[in-house]
């Protein structure tokens, strides 16, 4: 394939307006409140300034145990389907201890839609891992060359398999999430959603290569995926249907709060035992300085 063509632009001052903003209860079991457009503002949860939008949790607020932070979720009211290159451009990314940060895709219903996970990891976990979740039949092709990282158990991607892992792909790199992200000035992350398969490519802001900058991205000059799933084990437009884009940040919940994970070094750092548990966490504002 070509130069594909530009088919939408989120960006600056107009970045909010097609998007919905999810006042709901956190569906993965966050310690959040979701907040509508309105209150997101009058709380200075989103901004846009000099052509960027920021999304970001209450980072202020000393909480009592069990109550529930600010923070917002929104999902695009534009859906995407195969034959879309996503381009996501970011310069900051949420991390800290009991932080949940997220962007990522999803078809309802779901898992029928199925689910691309773009940006997603917990607390201060060093690495990002690109996931796909599907309904019963979708595995990664094993055969295909990627320079992530994976194991035995991230093949399937049935969400019915190993408690909804996914089959992921680990970015290796430090500068893919959290601090080593933010430390590079941020980056780009491609998602090529195609009848061949989905392939993920990621670039730190000095690595960006000319044909992205200059609005004529070409994918088959990018070279070998981070991470790619291929039609043969995993029939693109079969598993991912009108997907909706999500950006949002939670904490704790299914996975930031689950102990196992709270005390692991690989996910969380120096988070545990400085806080006996995710919830002792939330409750310090001191953790969301980069959320």
């Amino acid at each position: 394939p070509g130069v594909p063509s530009l088919r939408k632009v989120y960006s600056g001052s107009t970045f909010f307006d097609e998007w919905t903003f999810e006042a709901i209860p956190d569906p993965t079991n966050g310690m959040v409140n979701y907040v509508n457009r309105t209150q997101a503002q009058a709380l200075g949860l989103v901004s846009t300034t000099n052509n960027v939008a920021q999304i970001s949790i209450d980072r202020n607020s000393t909480l009592a145990a069990g109550a529930y932070r600010n923070s917002v979720r929104i999902i695009s009211d534009a859906t995407i389907n195969v034959g879309t290159l996503i381009l996501l451009d970011m310069a900051h990314v949420p991390y800290g201890c009991s932080v949940w940060g997220a962007a990522w895709a999803y078809g309802s219903p779901w898992p029928t839609g199925g689910e691309i996970d773009i940006y997603e990891g917990v607390n201060n976990r060093t690495f990002n891992t690109y996931t796909l979740h599907t309904s019963p039949g979708c595995t990664r092709d094993t055969s295909l060359p990627i320079t992530g990282l994976t194991t035995g158990t991230q093949i399937q991607c049935d969400v019915a398999v190993n408690s909804n892992a996914g089959c992921g792909v680990i970015d290796r790199a430090a500068s893919s999430y959290g601090a080593g992200f933010n430390a590079a000035k941020g980056g780009v992350i491609a998602v090529s959603i195609e009848t061949s398969g989905i392939s993920v490519w990621r670039w730190t802001r000095s690595a960006i290569p000319s044909d992205i900058a200059t609005g004529a991205p070409k994918p088959t000059s990018w070279g070998t995926p981070i991470a790619q799933w291929g039609n043969s084990t995993c029939n693109t437009a079969s598993y991912f249907k009108d997907l909706q884009m999500v950006f949002d940040i939670t904490t704790c919940g299914d996975w930031a709060g689950n102990q196992y994970v709270w005390q692991s070094t690989a996910d969380s750092g120096s988070c545990y035992p400085k806080y006996s548990t995710c919830g002792a966490a939330m409750q310090d504002p001191a953790n969301f300085a980069e959320a």
